[in-house]
């Protein structure tokens, strides 16, 4: 099992309200008193949760005591029942209300059934002398991974766990998260085969991809259709939508007798596969779906998402082509141009200028050579209540090393009488 272990920021707990008396308890002010309940001005960023007990003071005497029912940022409201005097004011009672601990030193396990590629969705930490707290385990891909990994969840063994698909977890306080993944899906031709001399296949399939079918290619939930492999370059889709033209381009390069193999690169690609060797057969062409991609006509694979607007996405395929041997010179010579843009852009202070060398290289690569973005998979977290400080970055990428716990008051702990 493939272990990644990232380390974690160690957590300094500064409640912004006064009043702080220990570690696990607040003195906040009494916003209101109506129809006995009592509104605290203390809630969940002062770690005061549902279940937490406070005490009322009034000259050094309890004059109340309940539990809080609800909470939220900024308040906490307590069960209804609270009595007190009408013709005291609020002001001149003192509340203490217990909190949950925050435990930044114990170790926390999370599960993930995504693949390798997860790694790229984690944001680096940038002082390596941290301690390794956090370790994310790898249960593979499919349903029965996924399937596995949420019974380990429900079990306890698991603080949290991230698939392609929204976990149908409940209970109390479970959290989720999510966010789309920093990579998407690419359809892209081999171009060390004869069927793309003229760069056809792939845009043959293109016409018939239908965006709002993306439930059917890929075994996830909430996917994002992708039109260009530059984030400052959107544009409507490159080809419309046209079966008929798909047909034609198929009949033109495959003939009565084709036969097509798709390669994937990663086994969560096989229902993509799978969806355009649907398009194929409607056709009457032959297909396979292959793991090898040398074998392979055309391939489905993963492409970094360009999260910084600086062509990475562009220079991971145009080197992933040319690491192919093409029999077409026509596909070297748009690869040598499309590099040298690249590296023009790279160079370019000013951002209009390094966006117009991006989206040149952009229509090269879809036009000239046919490899297309189709979508990007969204990755779906839940924690269990315990665990506090999720949080998704700029990049839309989890940063997870900042992770803690959060310790109930002891008579909220299992056994506790």
């Amino acid at each position: 099992m493939h272990v990644f272990r990232q380390v974690c920021a160690t957590i300094g707990c500064a409640l912004a309200l006064c009043g702080v008396v220990s570690a696990e308890a607040v003195t906040p002010e009494i916003l209101q008193y109506r129809l006995e309940r009592l509104y605290f001005s203390a809630g969940t960023e002062s770690l005061v949760f549902p279940g937490c007990r406070f005490v009322v003071m009034r000259d050094d005497a309890a004059v109340a005591e309940g539990v809080i029912e609800s909470a939220l940022p900024g308040v906490a409201v307590s069960e209804t029942g609270v009595t007190l005097s009408d013709t005291i004011g609020l002001s001149e009672y003192t509340v203490t209300v217990d909190t949950y601990r925050v435990d930044s030193t114990s170790s926390i396990a999370i599960g993930q059934a995504i693949g390798p590629w997860f790694d790229l969705a984690i944001a680096p930490v940038g002082d390596t002398g941290l301690v390794n707290r956090v370790t994310v385990d790898s249960y593979g891909f499919g349903d029965r991974a996924r399937e596995r990994m949420l019974f380990d969840f429900e079990r306890g063994m698991l603080h949290g766990c991230f698939s392609y698909r929204a976990p149908v977890v409940s209970g109390e306080r479970v959290q989720h998260v999510s966010a789309a993944a920093p990579w998407m899906v690419v359809l892209v031709p081999n171009v060390s085969r004869e069927v793309n001399r003229e760069g056809f296949l792939t845009t043959a399939l293109y016409y018939a991809f239908d965006s709002g079918k993306l439930p059917l290619l890929f075994n996830g939930t909430n996917l994002r259709a992708v039109t260009s492999f530059v984030p400052a370059v959107q544009s409507s889709r490159p080809y419309p939508y046209d079966q008929a033209a798909s047909g034609e381009l198929l009949s033109r390069i495959l003939g009565p007798n084709g036969a097509v193999t798709i390669g994937i690169t990663d086994p969560s690609l096989r229902r993509t596969a799978g969806y355009f060797a649907d398009i194929l057969g409607r056709e009457g062409v032959r297909t396979s779906v292959s793991n090898d991609l040398d074998e392979s006509d055309c391939y489905l694979a993963f492409a970094p998402y360009d999260l910084y607007n600086d062509g990475y996405t562009l220079r991971y395929i145009t080197r992933r082509l040319h690491e192919q041997f093409a029999e077409s010179a026509s596909v070297y010579e748009g690869l040598a141009i499309a590099r040298s843009h690249l590296e023009q852009a790279r160079n370019r202070a000013d951002s209009s200028s390094r966006v117009g060398l991006l989206r040149m290289v952009n229509t090269r690569l879809i036009e000239d050579i046919g490899v297309f973005p189709l979508f990007r998979p969204t990755i779906h977290g839940v924690f269990a209540a315990p665990v506090t400080d999720i949080a998704v970055d700029q990049f839309d990428r989890f940063t997870m090393h900042q992770l803690s716990l959060l310790i109930p008051p002891p008579y909220m702990r299992d056994g506790a009488q």
